[in-house]
């Protein structure tokens, strides 16, 4: 009416109305004695209807097309995630945005409307609906601001971007997950919060630690173990394979298993003390990997406590503390007894520098350098491991041991001596006295036991300024 009555109403050239007004996709039209008029649908932009929503339509073929005729008027659109218009027809939809303009299907809006169309969590459509033939099942796929839908013979299902960045990671339709099978659900749980969904050939989940996709295989060790609500708790890690094992790491453990054998799960939460040590350590991607077996309860005359293996060391928990080797470490250590052996339990964490590795035991110190590999027992001689112990061992000013034990053949006399990163402990007739890698300079300078000093006869001492150590041949002196 606002055309017709710009024009004149029915005094003016276009006379009165000789048919009714009909209505398509591109607007309404009526025809009258004097001529016709046609009026443009309301846009996005209040004014016209851009020829975006047209222009596709006609491509797909028009009213015989693949989206049939017009059901519906071109409706605008406003909303907080954008504004657009939108147009129903026979067997879909097109809307168009600034994200594009985009046809979608009959099964596919199913799936849009029940997740809130444009005003949902999807938003307006990013792609073009597209048909996914793979050995995995063929259907139909498109993109939303924020997710997929996907289609095909296992249903029609919506899936949010937290839940596509893994099931992309994972191969999309074309990996070992193949098309969902399931709506995503949101999960709450005492172990945290998050959202699942299933797929032909594992699961997605999503949650504070990230998200991750699990193979069929994982799921049945998982499920089996109480799935996220259980000790487990939430995946932290993507299930990775190599040499035809697969592993993957939660909040509470492993689970992993060879090509062709069912998963085991290694649960790194048994003992708390090392899985506060493993946490510490940075859990699966830090330097000790995925566990690699439960934990062991040792019981032993060197005393009782935990072990736990994984890919990249080990961790010992008993009365002397926890603490994690390395490979390195540990390939010393098994053929040094473990701790069943000389050196006993670990009594300090393995420290690294400038490519030396040390760490210290109840008997003894491992320490690997590029160019050796050595283990220094300190049980050698009883009264040096009493002293060196009494002094609080590597935690000692004497630090690590540095040497084997040394029997000392000399004219002042017989004895043993052992050497630490902070000094040394000499044991002889005269007593088992340690000197300060300080005294030892001096010491060594006159000769050692084999000079005029000979053997020590007195323990170190030291002043706020001045250190003392009597010999039997004489007194060293320095200033701090």
């Amino acid at each position: 009416m606002n055309l017709y009555s710009a024009a004149g109403w029915l005094r003016g050239s276009l006379g009165w109305p000789v048919s009714a007004e009909k209505c398509t996709d591109i607007g309404c039209s009526q025809s009258f004695a004097g001529g016709s008029l046609t009026a443009a649908s309301a846009g996005s932009d209040g004014k016209k209807v851009t020829a975006a929503i047209r222009t596709l339509h006609t491509s797909l073929g028009g009213a015989t097309g693949s989206l049939g005729a017009p059901a519906a008027a071109v409706a605008h659109v406003t909303d907080p995630k954008g504004n657009g218009d939108a147009q129903r027809f026979d067997n879909g939809w097109i809307h168009s945005s600034v994200k594009g303009t985009f046809a979608t299907s009959t099964p596919i809006m199913t799936a849009y409307s029940a997740a809130g169309w444009v005003r949902g969590a999807l938003g307006w459509p990013t792609g073009a609906e597209t048909a996914v033939t793979d050995p995995n099942g063929n259907g139909i796929a498109q993109q939303f601001t924020g997710g997929w839908i996907h289609s095909s013979t296992k249903g029609t299902f919506s899936s949010s971007t937290r839940i596509m960045s893994a099931y992309s990671a994972a191969g999309w339709v074309r990996g070992t997950l193949g098309w969902p099978t399931t709506a995503e659900t949101a999960v709450t749980d005492k172990n945290g919060n998050g959202f699942v969904q299933q797929f032909a050939g594992g699961w997605v989940h999503s949650s504070a630690n990230g998200s991750f996709a699990s193979s069929s295989t994982i799921m049945k060790a998982y499920s089996a173990a109480g799935w996220l609500r259980g000790s487990l708790g939430w995946p932290t890690g993507a299930e990775t394979c190599t040499a035809g094992g697969c592993a993957q790491s939660f909040a509470g453990g492993t689970i992993r298993y060879q090509t062709g054998s069912a998963a085991v799960v290694y649960l790194t939460t048994q003992n708390s003390a090392i899985h506060k040590a493993y946490k510490a350590a940075g859990g699966a991607s830090g330097s000790l990997g995925h566990a690699a077996g439960a934990v062991q309860a040792v019981t032993d005359k060197n005393g009782n406590g935990f072990a736990q293996k994984f890919d990249g060391g080990w961790i010992h928990s008993s009365a002397y503390g926890t603490f994690t080797s390395s490979t390195a470490v540990m390939d010393l250590y098994s053929g040094a007894g473990w701790l069943r052996g000389s050196l006993g339990w670990p009594v300090g964490a393995e420290s690294c520098a400038s490519g030396t590795c040390v760490q210290a035991f109840v008997g003894g110190t491992i320490k690997i350098t590029p160019s050796q590999k050595n283990v220094f027992l300190t049980t050698g001689n009883a009264a040096i491991q009493k002293l060196y112990t009494s002094l609080g061992g590597a935690k000692s000013s004497l630090g690590h041991a540095a040497s084997d034990l040394q029997t000392i053949t000399d004219p002042n006399g017989n004895g043993f001596g052992q050497s630490f990163s902070g000094g040394w402990i000499h044991s002889s007739d005269r007593g088992t006295f340690a000197s300060s890698a300080a005294m030892m300079k001096l010491y060594s300078a006159r000769g050692w036991i084999r000079g005029a000093l000979g053997w020590p006869t007195g323990a170190e001492t030291c002043t706020a300024t001045t250190c003392t150590q009597s010999f039997a041949g004489g007194t060293l002196s320095y200033t701090k």
